[in-house]
């Protein structure tokens, strides 16, 4: 598999096998993988699944809402099915996971292999809202449970589903974007501040991103920001919420750093 070609909306992307036997996808346009080559689906699985703490909210709760940045090869949905397959409980959830992908060919080939593997239904497109949308088959999922994978600009997007008739608060956020340097407009602290509105008291948002300006911008944004040990090669990994405290080492941290926060503006 490695080094086949698949072409998107966005140019090409080169299917790569990382350290787990899992597959992720090099951009070529932005010039990076969409997973850590040391392993995509333990990336997911432990940045994601085990950051935004899914076990314990599905425990506590009938039913979880994901937003996940960045749909890519589809492996953070997949992932996450796979998971609530083999520790959910037996009474059925409604599970609503809402993503976004700029490359609408990517979500297209993503969607249909999810399908074909037994996933999800036939994906329906929606042209007036610019929008993926279908249904889960597993029977643990109740009528109600759905996809939705928002296509195109998310920073204009975002508002208007946050807006509509699909939207429903979000319990957990996997803030899978590209790097802050290869995308830095979906790191900023008005796109926090975006998330924050669309997010409730007990939402966790976790990403592999662990840069200060990324933890300055979350801050400025109203997330509590956690540092901890990042995945495979990565020293540290973050995760924010949307209540309790910081550590005052890691305020001072953030104090001395003459890193500014990631804006809009620049």
């Amino acid at each position: 598999m490695k080094n086949i070609k698949f072409t998107g909306s966005l140019g090409d992307y080169r299917w790569e096998e990382t350290d787990d036997g899992s597959l992720t996808l090099f951009s070529e346009f932005f010039n990076e993988n969409c997973h850590s080559t040391s392993g995509a689906r333990e990336e997911t699985l432990y940045n994601y699944i085990q950051g935004c703490n899914i076990d314990h909210f599905i425990k506590e709760n009938s039913s979880l809402h994901i937003f996940e940045l960045g749909l890519g090869t589809g492996l953070g949905l997949k992932t996450t099915l796979d998971h609530l397959y083999k520790s959910a409980p037996s009474t059925q959830i409604e599970f609503l996971f809402t993503g976004s992908e700029i490359d609408k060919e990517l979500a297209a080939h993503s969607l249909d292999h999810l399908q074909h593997t037994g996933y999800i239904s036939t994906p329906l497109w929606d042209e007036k809202e610019q929008l993926f949308h279908g249904q889960f088959i597993h029977p643990l999922f109740n009528e109600a449970s759905k996809f939705i994978i928002l296509i195109g600009d998310i920073r204009k997007s975002f508002p208007l589903w946050r807006h509509s008739t699909h939207f429903k608060k979000i319990d957990a956020i996997y803030q899978d974007a590209f790097s802050p340097k290869q995308c830095p407009t979906l790191w900023t602290h008005q796109w926090f501040n975006d998330l924050a509105l669309a997010s409730h008291k007990d939402t966790i948002m976790s990403t592999y991103c662990s840069s200060k300006a990324v933890w300055k911008a979350m801050v400025k944004a109203g997330w509590l920001v956690q540092r901890v040990q990042g995945h495979g090669m990565k020293k540290l990994s973050t995760r924010a919420y949307r209540s309790g405290e910081m550590s005052q080492e890691f305020l001072d941290l953030l104090h001395r750093s003459p890193t500014c926060a990631l804006s809009d503006k620049g």
